[in-house]
């Protein structure tokens, strides 16, 4: 078993992963329509984050994800408290995008969390380890080399923010032995 292609897109917390994801699904639609995934856009009261939303790609609906404040049916995670609805409609998400054998994935992000087996940890190794299909994850630089030794990923293609869009998709739409 091959298991997915996998590009891992880096940068700095804050620095603009999920915007960069966003980009480059909206540069990739009009080429695959069928890429699904979602982003975690930040959602900040002036200079402080205090949430993320789940946007799915597919819908382009918004579910809030994770807030400061403590609320009901929510986790603590790190600073935050995770709507448990909308881990599992993230994790549905994924699911259906392997059922409908969807080329391009995209995940935002991988990092601390899915390191200690919470919240897209489960998610990420299903797609890691699909067939046909490209995968395109936000990590933080500083988890990089500990979300490979993780999961195991002993081939992907790393790109930091600074590159170009037309690069990675150049990149993804030419990976070999896939029909993207």
């Amino acid at each position: 078993m091959m298991g997915a292609k996998i590009i891992l897109l880096h940068g700095q917390r804050n620095e603009g992963k999920t915007t960069k994801l966003w980009n480059l699904f909206t540069e990739l639609s009009p080429i695959r329509p069928d890429t699904t995934g979602f982003i975690a856009p930040g959602i900040w009261d002036q200079d402080q984050k205090t949430g993320y939303n789940l946007l799915d790609l597919s819908s382009r609906t918004l579910h809030p994800l994770a807030t400061r404040t403590l609320v009901p049916n929510s986790f603590a995670c790190g600073n935050f408290y995770f709507f448990q609805d909308t881990v599992d409609y993230g994790n549905r998400l994924v699911k259906k995008s392997m059922e409908l054998n969807s080329p391009v994935v995209i995940v935002d992000e991988i990092g601390r969390f899915e390191l200690e087996g919470k919240i897209w940890h489960n998610a990420f190794q299903l797609l890691c380890h699909a067939e046909n299909l490209t995968l395109i994850a936000g990590v933080r630089t500083s988890f990089l080399e500990a979300v490979k030794e993780k999961f195991c990923l002993k081939s992907t293609i790393d790109f930091s923010l600074s590159i170009n869009n037309e690069t990675i998709i150049h990149e993804l739409l030419t990976l070999p032995g896939r029909d993207i």
